[in-house]
């Protein structure tokens, strides 16, 4: 019980904290929080590792269905993880980045939260729980997009929030529907239970179409390219690698579980391929782009759905599934990584130019660094060597020929065509030499960051046996 109040306690007391302290206490703070939260999941793993079941936690010793179970996984803890490993790359960026301290401060105070917000989330067993982690995901996200206080980013943030409280109106709407019929809403309850009725399938689309509206889904992208674009570079990083990630893991856990018991297979194929839209409709978007923040915005919008093919996981054998299975943990993974470093990026050209305009970096060729750094994350995006997402989109081609799904494959050979396209006019301009003399200046703890994930996206290419290990390890169900 101690190990599970450290990771709920510590990032909410350093969140307080850093509210009232100067830049030199947070190092401190940032420091304890993080060993506290890194030394709990460790001890929570470990064991999971070595027996390889999952944990379930009676909160308080009430039994279902009145209490409150938490689920412990492997691949749950793994995911809580790798969020708060990005979450602390980021907030050490921050610390170069924010030269204004009132804001800094905040930074630091609402991306705890959203770590918070995570483990609530991916911890919870019960429908109604995870309403609440997504409330308080949505609060801290909010108030990260309109830390800029400037006109176009509070539009930004206020067009978010109208599409965060439609997103959880559906959801409970569809909550409430399931608990009035089974009085019941813990998922693994839920999935013994569940029955097929036109109310059930109702509470389905309700709860199914909240959480793609969360994910950014197309057609429900409206949101996401301005709230990442107009926000500060670090806050666009927690949203792409953190933020839309939640509600797509908990979309997948319910299709995979209770949904499954319902839902024909038509409606897998038909949220699986849905996926393809979203790859093409990104690409192409961010394609026709002329600012940097914009296009990677529009990148996330196409990356994610190459995710969607989770969807197709009950409709292949069990062979195909796993693999299918390991290469979304994978893409989940290089993906959260690559965009995080894209997003830092691009927040070093706006610091230095003033702007996020491709145009604007000509004459970056001075900054040897910070082209490589690019370079590697694009080769991620893209699904080339040496990077995770060569791994990642390797998995997802191996069970595209498995199942023969041509249309998967052609995807993935046109989404990465179309990656490389809205790509490469960076690298292009970064080579171009002009008059003007830009001095690129870049703090120690950006350098470091930045460096830092670049060698990560790098590792992810040569550590994908473990990784994938523990995702089949793991069961499907989570």
């Amino acid at each position: 019980m101690l190990k599970i109040s450290l990771l709920i306690i510590l990032p909410i007391v350093a969140s307080l904290a850093y509210i009232f302290t100067n830049r030199a206490y947070r190092v401190g703070i940032l420091v304890v929080s993080n060993v506290g939260v890194c030394m709990a999941l460790s001890m929570l793993i470990l064991p999971l590792m070595a027996g390889g079941d999952i944990v379930s936690l009676k909160m308080g010793g009430w039994s279902l269905p009145l209490g409150i179970t938490l689920t412990f996984s492997g691949f749950r803890l793994f995911f809580l993880g790798w969020i708060s490993f990005l979450v602390s790359m980021i907030q050490i960026f921050s610390f170069g980045y924010f030269e204004n301290d009132h804001k800094h401060r905040h930074f630091l105070a609402l991306s705890n939260l959203v770590v918070v917000a995570s483990f609530v989330i991916l911890l919870s067993n019960d429908l109604f729980n995870i309403y609440v982690g997504f409330e308080l995901l949505g609060i801290a996200s909010i108030a990260l997009i309109a830390l800029n206080r400037k006109v176009e980013t509070l539009r930004a943030a206020l067009r978010y929030f109208f599409a965060a409280i439609r997103a959880s109106l559906l959801y409970l709407m569809g909550v409430a529907i399931l608990n009035l019929n089974y009085r019941i809403l813990d998922i693994n309850l839920l999935s013994e239970k569940i029955g097929s009725s036109p109310q059930i399938v109702v509470a389905i689309t309700l709860i199914t179409v909240g959480l793609l509206i969360k994910t950014a889904i197309v057609p429900f992208q409206f949101w996401l390219p301005s709230a990442h674009s107009k926000a500060t570079a670090p806050v666009s990083a927690i949203l792409s690698s953190v933020v839309v990630k939640l509600s797509l893991f908990v979309s997948v856990l319910l299709w995979l579980g209770p949904f499954e018991k319902v839902a024909h297979q038509l409606s897998y194929v038909f949220l699986g391929h849905f996926g393809i839209v979203a790859v093409f409709y990104g690409g192409i978007m961010a394609l026709r782009q002329k600012n940097i923040k914009m296009m990677i915005a529009y990148s996330t919008v196409s990356q994610l759905g190459y995710l969607m093919v989770g969807f197709l996981i009950p409709t292949f054998n069990n062979g195909a599934a796993v693999v299918t299975w390991s290469g979304m943990v994978y893409f989940i993974i290089s993906h959260a990584v690559a965009k995080t470093g894209l997003f830092l990026f691009a927040g070093i050209i706006q610091k230095n130019t003033g702007s996020d305009a491709i145009e604007g970096v000509k004459n970056l060729s001075q900054n040897i660094l910070l082209i490589f750094c690019f370079i590697i994350f694009a080769s991620s995006i893209i699904g080339l060597p040496p990077s995770g997402g060569f791994i990642a989109k390797w998995q997802l081609l191996r069970v595209s020929l498995l199942s023969q799904n041509w249309l998967w494959i052609i995807t993935l050979g046109v989404g990465g065509l179309l990656s490389a396209s809205y790509l490469y006019p960076v690298v292009s301009a970064s080579f171009t030499t002009t008059t003007q003399t830009v001095k690129w200046e870049m703090r120690k703890s950006e350098k470091v960051i930045l460096v830092g994930l670049a060698i990560v996206s790098i590792v992810l290419m040569f550590v994908a046996n473990p990784i994938i290990k523990l995702s089949k390890w793991s069961p499907l169900l989570l």
